[in-house]
């Protein structure tokens, strides 16, 4: 049966306690078939579709199965051939609400989002990818090049060149996206069907992306033990994090560059909440820009007054270094200035990064940093390589970034 772990990880940074499967009566499986609207299609969903033809219960959003207009008993039979997974084709609603009717089986992907492409290779499933965008080769293929050495063979894909897509002839397309529009437009251009998804410095939102990468590519087993792996690793943090109150949390702002008198930062940025630290910015409003950054002034930086100060630090030359915010005289007042508590972090969530391995450690190192004493006995170097090595099947990965990047 097709079954995803919802997510909790919302709670767990609202009251620093473990992740649980607390949300299980609120998470929808978003593929039409699910037609009771639980985390499941099930022999149940059948039962309900029994009930609908019969009208003895009401139609639900996701009950036409085979998404014709009509829900009847072929509807029945589509979601039997769910649950035995022979189904031809498979419509859902992607990370933009749009529906999409995909293929089974899928063969050949392009993938426009680097996202989708390093969660392809955690479900290894990224011998199926037949271009790569731009960005891939930087910040994945580079980075990570023992985890997928045929990479070097592909060709680039642009979005913008509908042709050269038709031309590699692939069954979907991953994109990321803030709106439907880009991704309509695209399908519309080569007929292909499109998956777009969000991209945002939460968890939430990168658990929404494994289950869609993996429910468009028919492996939601895998998808599932990928969540729950990061599921653990979040509780082992969340355990040893002291239960204290809100108030005594130290105060942290996250850095990706300093132009001028303007920073770019997070409205939001869930590793500091579940590591233990209250981000001096979550009550900004939400950002359209990618990763959610958003720009502030050196002022508020300023009347913010932060305990700790976290710095992106992505490649061996940060744009913003640690010394920059120590030296500079506009920020001499600032506690965590004076009190030299000013570090790199590994920056998971950021640019074209929202790459899970990076953002669990990022979780583990930002803990140790707020909380030294309770993290004075993990051995943040092992578990990194463990976690690197869970995604990307590389050995001693963190070890390497993290000398390469002074992280360790």
């Amino acid at each position: 049966m097709r079954k995803l772990v919802p997510t909790s990880v919302a709670a767990l940074v609202c009251v620093s306690l473990a992740v649980t499967s607390g949300l299980a009566s609120e998470y929808t499986l978003k593929i039409f078939g699910n037609a009771n609207m639980d985390e499941v299609i099930d022999e149940a969903d059948i039962e309900y579709m029994r009930g609908i033809i019969e009208e003895t219960n009401e139609v639900t959003e996701l009950a036409d199965a085979n998404y014709d207009g009509v829900v009847n008993q072929d509807d029945i039979t589509q979601i039997e051939l769910i649950i035995a997974g022979e189904e031809t084709e498979l419509t859902l609603i992607d990370g933009n609400d749009r529906v999409v009717t995909v293929p089974r089986p899928i063969e050949r992907v392009v993938s426009i989002s680097p996202e989708a492409i390093r969660i392809m290779m955690a479900l290894r499933e990224v011998n199926k990818l037949v271009a790569k965008p731009l960005h891939a080769t930087q910040y994945i293929f580079d980075m990570y090049p023992a985890a997928f050495p045929e990479s070097e063979e592909l060709p680039v894909v642009e979005e913008d060149n509908p042709e050269f897509i038709l031309s590699v002839d692939p069954d979907v397309i991953f994109m990321y996206s803030p709106s439907s529009d880009r991704a309509d437009l695209l399908q519309e251009k080569t007929g292909i069907p499109v998956i777009s998804h969000k991209w945002l410095p939460t968890w939430d939102s990168t658990f929404s992306t494994m289950e869609l990468v993996g429910n468009v590519l028919g492996n939601e087993d895998d998808a599932e033990s990928l969540i729950t792996y990061c599921n653990e690793k979040l509780d082992e943090v969340a355990e040893t994090i002291p239960m204290i109150d809100e108030n005594e949390k130290p105060t942290v702002f996250f850095i990706s560059r300093i132009e001028g008198d303007t920073i770019l930062t997070h409205a939001h940025y869930d590793s500091v909440g579940i590591a233990g630290g209250r981000l001096v910015t979550k009550d900004l409003p939400a950002s359209p820009q990618p990763g959610g950054t958003v720009w502030v002034s050196v002022e508020n930086f300023i009347d913010w007054n932060p305990d700790i100060i976290l710095v992106a630090r992505s490649s061996e030359t940060p744009t913003t270094s640690v010394e920059d915010i120590l030296s500079d005289p506009r920020f001499q007042t600032i506690d965590a200035v004076m009190n030299r508590n000013v570090y790199y972090t590994i920056s998971g969530f950021t640019y074209w990064m929202n790459d899970c391995p990076r953002s669990l450690i990022e979780v583990l190192t930002m803990a140790n940093t707020f909380y030294p004493n309770e993290f004075n006995g993990v051995d943040i170097e092992t578990t990194g390589n463990e976690i690197f090595e869970r995604f990307y099947s590389v050995e001693g990965y963190w070890t390497e970034l993290g000398n390469k990047l002074d992280l360790i």
